[in-house]
Parts: C-alpha cells; structure tokens; sequence
C-alpha cells in the first residue's frame, strides 16, 4: 500500500519484529519492551540497544537480582567457596552476557 502526496510517496514501516505478550510484567517494562521493538523496526539500533540494555537493568530491579554467579569463562563452571554451595558473585555484564546460554542448558 502506497499513500501519495503531492511531492512523494510514504510507504509503511516495514516490521521486522511484533511484540509479543507478557501478562506478568510490569507496565513500565512492557511499554519499554515495545519501544525498543519500534525502535528496532525502524532501523533506529543505537535507541534499540539502548532500550535492551534498560530492559536487562529493569528485569533485573523487578526480580531483585543484584548481581550474578561468579563464573569461570574457560571452563563454564560456576566459581563457589570453599566447602560451601555459596557463589562468588562479581562478573561484568558482558561476562553475564557470555554465560547465559550455559545456564539455561
């Protein structure tokens, strides 16, 4: 579909992603979620990675996560004290970043 003006033509956006739904997240986070979309859809990838990094630091407000498992990057095995289950909890967020598909598995 095509609108023509007097001088041009507009097409519509072209979407790449549609939002999805989550029923349990907070209002603010949803309507970031949603920003970040239309951002990302618009080829605007600066404000996009912006809005994805704000979306990780809000998960994480909203679930009380302060900070994450210490890890060790080589191996991919989680770094604990000495005959404790307690975790050692000081990595980067790129290195959070790094691990995560490991966690899930």
């Amino acid at each position: 579909m095509v609108w023509e003006t007097a001088d041009s033509s507009v097409y519509p956006l072209r979407y790449y992603r549609t939002p999805k739904q989550f029923v349990d997240a907070p209002e603010i986070l949803d309507r970031l979620y949603r920003e970040t979309i239309d951002a990302f859809n618009n080829s605007s990838f600066l404000f996009c990675a912006g809005g994805l990094r704000a979306l990780v630091e809000g998960i994480c407000a909203d679930r009380g996560v302060t900070d994450g498992p210490k890890v060790n990057l080589e191996t991919g095995e989680y770094i604990t004290l000495r005959g404790s289950d307690e975790l050692l909890v000081t990595l980067t967020c790129s290195a959070k970043l790094k691990v995560l598909p490991k966690m899930e598995s």
